[in-house]
């Protein structure tokens, strides 16, 4: 059990830290994690009736094969933790998070009991997180979806950008509406924390598109029509008259560059390298975010004025 006085000895790291760290996860870190897992499904496994105790392992290892496509499951939480590469890890942490919520699904007796253990584990893993500088976060959206969350992992590049953008953006994307521009947007956020940045790009721009069409009751559409449509719409302040323009052509940046370097339209001859394609793919996360707290915002008020 991590306790709040050991993190308290080194309260510098967990305000306002300044630089966070992306591609190193300490053994001190992954074993700290581990424990956390360990104590939660050793947990998880007294409650279960007998013949149902080994549920919860069964449970994760059987989704962290499918999750990874690898033909044997790992010996143990621990083994897996402290061996594997740092987009691994972080998809471990997604799968044992929600095998944990899985196991207990069907039972009512305990499932109150287990959900608050689960969500303990959850706070002290992104303690640990802040604890090491580590520029990463457990999210779960705020929506309809209690008995079954979807436990995300997203990096943070900047905390201004994570807190103010990201966050926010997918609280925002929890309605029901935006189910599909939620998961694309998640999509794009765990594809470039595994390097695939064009994915993440093409990702990102169809998320926003996705919420585009929502807000406008469509359900087909281009960029370049659905955009101008946003603006007719009232979906950009039209005190800014002829800056409007200004700002739909900020948010065709994004189709923009995933048509030009997205995995959807092939690779040409001049591909940019890895390097140019993670800061390419980290401006398409950041513009969707921007562009999806903009817009639904502006839907949300619309929706409480009966505008």
């Amino acid at each position: 059990m991590v306790t709040r006085r050991y993190f308290d000895q080194r309260e510098r790291f967990t305000e306002n830290p300044e630089i966070f760290t992306y591609d190193n996860l300490s053994q001190e870190f992954r074993y700290k994690v581990a424990y956390v897992f360990e104590d939660l499904y050793e947990f998880l496994k007294s409650k279960m009736s007998y013949g149902n105790d080994e549920v919860p392992e069964r449970l994760w290892k059987r989704q962290i094969v499918r999750a990874l496509g690898i033909p044997n499951p790992p010996n143990s939480i621990t083994v897996y933790l402290v061996t594997v590469g740092v987009p691994e890890f972080f998809i471990g942490v997604e799968v044992l998070l929600e095998a944990a919520f899985g196991s207990v699904a069907g039972t009512d007796v305990w499932k109150d009991e287990c959900h608050s253990r689960i969500g303990e584990a959850f706070h002290q893993i992104n303690k640990v997180m802040l604890y090491y500088a580590l520029g990463y976060e457990i999210v779960v959206p705020e929506g309809d979806r209690e008995d079954e969350p979807i436990f995300q992992v997203i990096r943070k590049d900047t905390q201004f950008t994570h807190a103010e953008m990201v966050k926010p953006a997918l609280r925002l994307l929890g309605g029901e509406e935006f189910r599909h521009a939620e998961e694309q947007f998640r999509d794009a956020h765990r594809e470039f924390q595994q390097g695939h940045y064009a994915d993440s790009i093409t990702d990102a721009a169809a998320s926003v598109e996705s919420v585009l069409k929502v807000v406008l009751g469509v359900d087909e559409g281009t960029p370049k029509e659905l955009l101008p449509k946003a603006a007719d719409a009232g979906y950009f302040p039209s005190y800014l008259g002829s800056s409007t323009g200004q700002w739909v052509n900020l948010l065709l940046e994004l189709p923009t560059v995933r048509h030009r370097f997205g995995d959807a339209h092939g690779r040409g001859k001049n591909q940019p390298d890895e390097a140019e394609m993670e800061r390419l793919a980290r401006l398409a996360l950041n513009l969707a975010a921007s562009h999806i707290l903009f817009i639904i915002n502006e839907y949300r008020r619309r929706e409480k004025s009966g505008a």
